[in-house]
């Protein structure tokens, strides 16, 4: 697996827009686009996960792509926190 550098792509500051592709995972055998879950304003890129894409797989929770500061202050209201999300998935 190869995360491409997200530090190429947004870098602080940008706006980004929900559902919009921020960065790219590729795989052996796919590319798969990392969009926006909303629309905000980046606070934090995660540029070493470039070198260590494997963290995303030993630990999703730590190994974050970006930071978002929500445009709205509602946005996340409709997201699982870890447990809801733990519990749906068994």
């Amino acid at each position: 697996s190869r995360v491409d550098d997200a530090s190429h792509i947004l870098k602080v500051g940008d706006s980004v827009e929900a559902g919009n592709a921020v960065a790219v995972v590729e795989s052996v055998k796919a590319a798969s686009d990392i969009v926006a879950p909303v629309a905000g304003t980046i606070t934090a890129v995660n540029a070493p996960l470039a070198d260590a894409p494997g963290d995303v797989n030993a630990d999703a929770m730590a190994a974050w792509f970006f930071r978002i500061r929500p445009a709205e202050a509602g946005a996340l209201d409709g997201f699982m926190d870890e447990a809801a999300y733990q519990a749906l998935i068994g």
